[in-house]
């Protein structure tokens, strides 16, 4: 968690608390991290909290209450509005602020912002 903590510096301040947080505040989002920590089954293909989710469902884990994929932090939609303002005022351009955030930050949709 560390690791993805320094490779976010820059883009957003917010902390593992602060997300864990979000995640634990948002009902879909604590839903999907008690499916990911007992295990997503076939079961759960059409529940819907998972179902934006389902494509990376083999990527996802927790950690400290903060949902990850791949080694990106799964950012809460309360959040993601922060993490977008941070992203462009980096001013870096659109594809060199996309590449940068999908190496760290993931929601279903992102790409669409």
């Amino acid at each position: 968690m560390a690791a993805i903590e320094r490779d976010a510096y820059g883009i957003t301040t917010l902390s593992c608390s602060h997300i864990a947080q979000e995640t634990a505040a948002d009902t879909l989002m604590a839903h999907l991290l008690l499916l990911i920590e007992r295990g997503i089954t076939e079961a759960d293909k059409n529940d819907p909290s998972i179902a934006p989710f389902w494509p990376i469902r083999d990527f996802l884990y927790t950690q400290d209450g903060v949902i990850l994929s791949k080694d990106r932090v799964v950012v809460p939609p309360s959040l993601q509005h922060i993490v977008l303002q941070h992203l462009h005022a980096a001013h870096q351009g659109t594809s060199s602020m996309e590449q940068r955030a999908r190496g760290i930050v993931y929601w279903p949709g992102m790409s669409k912002h």
